[in-house]
């Protein structure tokens, strides 16, 4: 008759916990985002945070680049607020092609961005500049720019 070896609770359940941990790298939440920043030194460092932005300073200046992203048909965030000299890089991770305009004025106009494209603006001044997705009128947002 063969032997039978007990079961060691304690190793299932590591294995488990890794086998999750491993799974959850993997997972991306999309609450959730990376922020890499690089206050003016050489060296970046990465930090999880619960938003919906990444920024990320950039060397030998103080202005700071946010990212929105475009998913299931809504700018993520849909309002941002960000300093004069600040850009906003907004990246279409949508299987449909979408376009960022100004509701007044010339501030915001992108061609049509398909899956993966971006575009980036630098704010010059202060102000509230909302912006729509001219092929999906319904699609709005917000930069609100401050001193």
């Amino acid at each position: 008759m063969a032997e039978v070896k007990p079961i060691n609770l304690g190793m299932i359940i590591i294995g488990i916990a890794l086998i999750i941990g491993v799974i959850s790298l993997f997972y991306e939440n999309p609450d959730q985002s990376l922020i890499i920043s690089t206050a003016n030194s050489n060296q970046t460092n990465y930090t999880n945070q619960t938003s919906t932005t990444i920024n990320s300073s950039i060397n030998s200046t103080n202005s700071t680049e946010y990212i929105v992203r475009i998913i299931n048909m809504s700018f993520i965030p849909s309002t941002l607020t960000i300093k004069e000299g600040d850009r906003v890089k907004w990246i279409n991770l949508d299987t449909r092609p979408h376009s960022i305009t100004s509701d007044s004025g010339n501030e915001l106009g992108s061609s049509a961005l398909i899956t993966d494209e971006s575009y980036t603006h630098k704010f010059q001044f202060d102000g509230n500049f909302n912006y729509h997705c001219n092929i999906h009128p319904e699609m709005e947002g917000r930069i609100i720019v401050e001193i």
